[in-house]
């Protein structure tokens, strides 16, 4: 059985401590990057030296940047009679690759840098990778982890975080980055890519009790494959909702304590009816989401299933030529017992008999011999 990733995200601002939605990004880049400035008891300094860094290595670098290209982008807009980006605006955005300890650690340095890189290939994909501007592995922690800190930047060169860190992006992320790890060599069932600041605002408003309940049933979940969480989710709706035809009358019981059938009011028959039709909706939206899951799945495999298809079609067309071939030789054969048949009614001789035989040597003939010899044949 596979393993699931864990994928937190968060977006970055200059007043994230004031704002629940997002983090600071002076104090996490601080603790991500080269400084590791972290209160983090874990962090175990004597081994910060094996952490590996891309792209700007220190916060202050990866600040100084954002502050100048923030600067380049509000002159654009400016020139363009447009206002200029706020200043609580998100200006970068952070996603930990966070594997399980226990399997992460089984693997070797080598192997554990593998995975992070293989990670690194997909999010650049998803995210754009001009758009990636830190990267840090850590090794100095409990288990290797690996921070991605990325501009969340729109298409048409827009800084907005609001169009670009939503749900479509973890969508993509949960959907895409276990198919891609699985085409690499890695035993990934799932992943779990989620807003943090999202996370904690769940933590505040369930409180420690129901928010430690809530993350043994998450673990549960991903305990399993996401197939097999989905199937036993389907098996359970299936259990919840089922549709029935409404009875025109019902049982009931009399004053002398005996069941009788009597027929139902209108109202109760429409009652029944709102109720099947709300059932149906909900089967209806369950076999989409698996009609959905179906076709992403066809698109996922497309290369793999016109390359099965075409083989399975080569060999249908193998098959018919040998059929083909075999019939023709038979049809062959037929005929020739039905000319040796004629041949022996006839001439007492056979097809073999007649082309194992000697040639005489060839001699002039008159037309009126040729003619003869034809009507003889063809009599």
């Amino acid at each position: 059985m596979g393993v699931t990733i864990g994928m937190p995200s968060l977006k970055l601002n200059d007043v994230g401590l004031s704002n629940k939605h997002c983090g600071n990004f002076k104090s996490v880049a601080e603790e991500a990057l080269k400084e590791r400035k972290g209160r983090d008891a874990d962090i175990d300094s004597t081994k910060s030296s094996e952490n590996i860094s891309k792209g700007f290595q220190t916060a202050a670098e990866l600040i100084e940047y954002s502050e100048k290209h923030i600067s380049q982008l509000n002159d654009h807009l400016r020139s363009e009679g447009k206002r200029g980006i706020r200043k609580d605006a998100v200006k970068m955005c952070v996603t930990i690759i966070k594997p399980p300890a226990e399997w992460i650690k089984s693997l070797s340095k080598e192997e554990q840098i593998n995975f992070f890189e293989d990670a690194l290939v997909k999010f650049e994909e998803i995210v754009g990778k001009d758009n990636i501007k830190a990267v840090a592995i850590h090794f100095d922690e409990q288990a290797p982890h690996m921070h991605i800190f990325w501009e969340p930047m729109t298409k048409d060169g827009r800084l907005c975080a609001k169009e670009v860190h939503r749900l479509r992006f973890f969508g993509r992320l949960n959907r895409e980055m276990p198919k891609f790890l699985r085409s690499k060599g890695w035993e990934i069932d799932d992943c779990h890519a989620y807003d943090s600041a999202e996370e904690q605002e769940l933590k505040q408003k369930l409180g420690k009790e129901k928010y430690l309940q809530y993350l043994q049933e998450k673990r549960a979940k991903s305990g399993r494959t996401s197939f097999q969480y989905k199937a036993e989710m389907e098996a359970e709706n299936e259990k919840l909702v089922k549709a029935t035809t409404v009875s025109p009358e019902k049982k009931v019981i009399g004053l002398l304590g005996r069941e009788k059938v009597v027929a139902k009011t209108e109202q109760e028959i429409r009652d029944e009816m709102t109720i099947l039709a709300a059932q149906a909706v909900l089967i209806d939206k369950d076999q989409a989401r698996r009609d959905k899951e179906y076709y992403q799945k066809l698109k996922d495999n497309e290369e793999e299933l016109i390359e099965q298809k075409s083989e399975e079609k080569a060999k249908d067309i193998v098959t018919k030529r040998e059929l083909d071939a075999i019939k023709k030789a038979r049809r062959a054969e037929d005929l020739i017992i039905r000319i040796d048949e004629r041949l022996e009614a006839k001439y007492k001789t056979s097809v073999n008999e007649l082309l194992n035989e000697k040639k005489e040597p060839t001699k002039n003939i008159t037309t009126y011999e040729r003619r003869e010899n034809y009507d003889r044949v063809n009599r």
